[in-house]
């Protein structure tokens, strides 16, 4: 395997895994990284949002394979880098076997958070158990307005449980949107979110 992991880790879901992935893999792509996305939700938020951004003809193209967790080598895509999406939830031994090894395959493994209580603490005590089985992991809160006691908190705890990205993604509607476009903000700095995602980038390529 030649390729460089990107992995997007979340044992829950809506805490903004594909959005995520969707601008990393952008901004991946705007460097000149021959950069693919691997889409491991039955869900398809991320391999939908390549779709339509191939429909729209926006550039730079994203190409996206799809797969499952327990065979994500057989569906890995000949490229550069890979930004993997992974599903929610944790699903028996054969699951976790195969995403333990998905996870000891990345050169790092970004685990989104939101500041709210019960979304941090499970994400972080399974980021922090694949952490100390070896895997490069870094937490990041999404959706944080830094005017609230729990993000404070939030960040907090995650710091006990290893590193915590100091770039934090803020709501802003205009990430959902393009999402929504096949589009990203990290490609039109005019877009609220545009400078924290490319700066959450920054932080990402220093370590893949």
């Amino acid at each position: 395997m030649s390729a460089r992991l990107l992995t997007i880790l979340g044992p829950k879901g809506g805490v903004g895994k594909s959005t995520i992935a969707s601008n990393l893999l952008v901004a991946a792509r705007l460097q000149g990284i021959e950069a693919a996305g691997l889409d491991l939700d039955s869900q398809r938020s991320l391999a939908g949002w390549a779709e339509t951004r191939a429909a729209t003809g926006r550039e730079p193209a994203c190409p996206v394979a799809e797969g499952r967790v327990t065979s994500w080598r057989d569906t890995l895509p000949n490229a550069e880098l890979v930004v993997v999406d992974t599903p929610p939830g944790l699903e028996g031994d054969s699951y976790l076997e195969a995403l333990q090894d998905l996870v000891l395959a990345s050169g790092l493994v970004l685990v989104p958070a939101l500041p709210k209580g019960p979304t941090f603490i499970k994400v972080r005590d399974v980021a922090a158990a694949f952490a100390k089985r070896g895997a490069v992991v870094a937490f990041v809160l999404n959706e944080a307005d830094p005017r609230r006691t729990a993000t404070g908190e939030a960040r907090e705890y995650l710091r006990r449980g290893g590193e915590l990205c100091e770039v934090e993604i803020p709501p802003r509607e205009d990430i959902h949107r393009t999402m929504l476009e096949g589009a990203s903000v990290v490609e039109d700095a005019r877009l609220g979110g545009s400078a924290e995602m490319a700066a959450l980038w920054s932080f990402v390529a220093g370590r893949v």
